[in-house]
């Protein structure tokens, strides 16, 4: 079984055309989208925190404001975490 030089060239020009089709599919598509997802993530992980830090700081100001209350709430809790966990 012998091939056919013409059957090689034919089909590297072929595969060179395939390569190129899938670099132009990434170029135009996939690399988009990745980095749109990528900006996505992002934003909500910055959304996340800045909402962690906000309810951080709420937190805070209620504790200042009603020392006493937090107190108790955090006795309340910790005994109420303790019962269970036994």
């Amino acid at each position: 079984m012998t091939s056919d030089p013409a059957d090689k060239s034919d089909a590297m020009a072929q595969l060179a055309k395939l390569r190129e089709q899938v670099e132009t599919l990434m170029r135009e598509k996939v690399t988009p989208m990745v980095s749109d997802a990528n900006d996505t993530v992002h934003a909500a992980a910055h959304d996340a925190s800045e909402a962690v830090r906000a309810g951080t700081n709420s937190m805070a100001a209620s504790i200042r404001e009603q020392p006493i209350a937090a107190v108790l709430i955090g006795l309340a809790v910790g005994f109420l975490f303790g019962r269970t966990m036994r």
